[in-house]
């Protein structure tokens, strides 16, 4: 079974939790204004991503960031947290695609 963290990949660009604490930098160079919300997000990316990590044992947790200005998704995979930012819908709609699709490489659907 692919794991969202066995390998280097698309899904392994967000912003990983070395620790294994769940907890990232303080610092987001991707700081938004606020205007994005995941209704806007394409539906279809945000059930496919979640249908593809948790089919692979992970967990996914979709939020905002500690200020509001960005949509965070973070994956959850073993001791991992893997988070990907988007400033815009249309930048996270990119990243759950990207995880969507590279998870179906992994388990060769």
């Amino acid at each position: 079974m692919a794991r969202a963290h066995d390998t280097d990949g698309p899904i392994n660009s967000g912003h990983k939790s070395t620790s294994g604490s769940g907890k990232t930098s303080p610092y987001n160079p991707n700081r938004g204004n606020g205007n994005v919300d995941w209704a806007s997000v394409e539906g279809d990316a945000i059930l496919d991503a979640i249908d593809a990590i948790t089919r692979n044992g992970d967990a996914v947790l979709l939020s905002r960031s500690m200020d509001g200005g960005v949509l965070v998704a973070t994956v959850c995979a073993g001791s991992e947290r893997i988070k990907f930012y988007g400033k815009s819908a249309e930048e996270m709609t990119a990243h759950l695609q990207g995880i969507k699709r590279e998870l179906d490489i992994r388990s060769g659907r």
